[in-house]
């Protein structure tokens, strides 16, 4: 049994850094399958020779990732892997930490000084947010990689993951909620885990976590989404691993 541990992750509105201790089992030995899986985003399918009909054809078409209009194809850096995030969103990667602009618009939305914004995604290979002002809630996700777990967490780690946030001084409970496992538009494994977090004095997070493989397979994508409403929060979640 390893530790995923001294992940982050912003799960709301006030918004707080968090470290997950949640306990994962992952194979060291790395299954062929798992590598496979993972080892390249794109669709590689090769058509059967002896049955090349339309139905293969159309199998294939519909397994190619596809990225919705409204939606950048946006690479999460040191994890071999992109996802679709909103367009009109702005995003933040180790790349682009010096934008200062950037950096300032989301601290003013977070209540932080930029120095405390800074640190808080120190650990975060990618952080994208509405920062427009328009809504009352700032939607956003973020991307951590976890690396060394080469397969994907069961329903009790994605639990543990998410009671090991809770701080009950704060009036931050997680409620986890449901427990999937699904593939990715190319046929990668892939889980999700929907959560529920009120805020004490603030409106509560319809959450989910999207965990995907990163870098050939060999290490594991934490996606953790965040919105004030469960079917907005799905519709992420679908577009991320529609666009995988």
């Amino acid at each position: 049994m390893s530790r995923l541990s001294h992940l982050t992750t912003i799960a709301a509105t006030g918004l707080t850094a968090v470290a997950l201790t949640a306990s994962m089992s992952a194979c060291s030995s790395s299954s062929d399958d798992a590598a496979d899986q993972g080892s390249d985003q794109q669709v590689s399918a090769a058509a059967d020779t002896d049955a090349g009909s339309d139905s293969t054809d159309e199998t294939e078409a519909a397994a190619e990732p596809t990225v919705p209009d409204g939606y950048t194809l946006t690479e999460v850096p040191g994890a071999e892997l992109s996802i679709a995030v909103p367009s009109d969103w702005t995003t933040l990667t180790s790349d682009t930490v010096a934008n200062t602009e950037f950096v300032s618009a989301l601290a003013t939305t977070l209540g932080r000084t930029e120095d405390e914004t800074i640190a808080m995604l120190d650990s975060l290979a990618l952080y994208t947010m509405d920062t427009s002002g328009t809504s009352d809630y700032a939607e956003n996700l973020n991307v951590e990689i976890a690396e060394g777990f080469s397969s994907m967490p069961s329903e009790n780690d994605m639990v543990a993951l998410l009671e090991n946030q809770n701080n009950e001084d704060a009036g931050m409970v997680f409620q986890p909620g449901t427990y999937t496992e699904t593939t990715t538009a190319s046929g990668q494994d892939a889980v999700v885990e929907t959560y529920t977090l009120p805020i004490d004095g603030g409106p509560t997070t319809e959450g989910t976590y999207v965990v995907v493989y990163a870098n050939g397979g060999d290490d594991l994508a934490l996606i953790a989404i965040s919105t004030d409403d469960a079917e907005r929060t799905q519709e992420l979640a679908d577009v991320i691993l529609g666009s995988i």
